[in-house]
């Protein structure tokens, strides 16, 4: 699958050095889209035996299967990256306050990466930056869901919008282009360094260089490769 980069804080630079980039950005070229298209249909076909004659039709978006291949591709012996990754221990007495972050795998021995696969509600997005800037820096995280970097990855608008002959996706899920205005005015609250992945409705790579997310709303500027 094609997917465009930012990066925010110089997590490029510390998830390229920590020899998590390439391993990631594998993993989403060899999302299919063919494969993407064959599990949205299966996964349509069996809302069609469920519907009701006479009621509204129930539409599969591309959520779903995009968020299987993530699990199948990272969770793989090839890759090994651990999925709902917990934070914290449960509450004692109420086991409340079990919060996961979707992926985490530890690299050169000691480096943290954790991941979030953020196909929510626009409304939802803040949440996802909270994740990781908790693993990075909370006193009550657990030592094995530490983190250095994070990724986060999101569909395009393009995608969103079905330019290129892309298959539904909820109207209301948050994009990598909202994600890049978003940031910057949460600065204060997320100092983790993060890589920003747009997916895009096409097979191939990596579409353009790796642009920088500045702290004060500029403009999209190249970064350090």
């Amino acid at each position: 699958m094609q997917f465009r980069v930012s990066s925010y804080r110089e997590g490029f630079e510390v998830m390229k050095n920590a020899g998590a980039f390439e391993e990631l950005a594998g993993a989403i070229e060899n999302i299919s889209i063919a494969e993407v298209t064959r599990l949205r249909g299966l996964r349509q076909a069996a809302y069609d035996s469920k519907s009701v004659p006479g009621g509204r039709p129930r539409r599969a978006g591309v959520q779903e299967p995009l968020n299987r291949e993530f699990e199948r591709l990272l969770e793989s012996d090839e890759r090994a990256w651990r999925g709902q990754m917990p934070l914290y221990d449960s509450d004692l007495g109420l086991g409340k306050g079990l919060w996961t972050m979707d992926f985490h795998k530890v690299f050169a021995g000691t480096l943290g990466v954790g991941l979030e696969i953020c196909f929510n509600h626009g409304e939802a997005m803040p949440w996802t930056l909270i994740r990781p800037a908790l693993a990075y820096q909370s006193e009550g995280v657990h030592p094995d869901a530490r983190i250095v970097v994070a990724g986060i990855v999101l569909v395009t608008d393009s995608l969103k919008r079905g330019e290129g002959g892309a298959l539904r996706v909820d109207g209301a899920v948050g994009t990598y282009e909202r994600m890049l205005t978003l940031i910057p005015r949460m600065k204060w609250v997320v100092p983790v360094p993060l890589v920003i992945f747009g997916l895009e409705w096409a097979d191939g790579g990596m579409n353009g260089p790796v642009h920088r997310v500045g702290l004060h709303g500029e403009p999209l500027a190249p970064a350090t490769t």
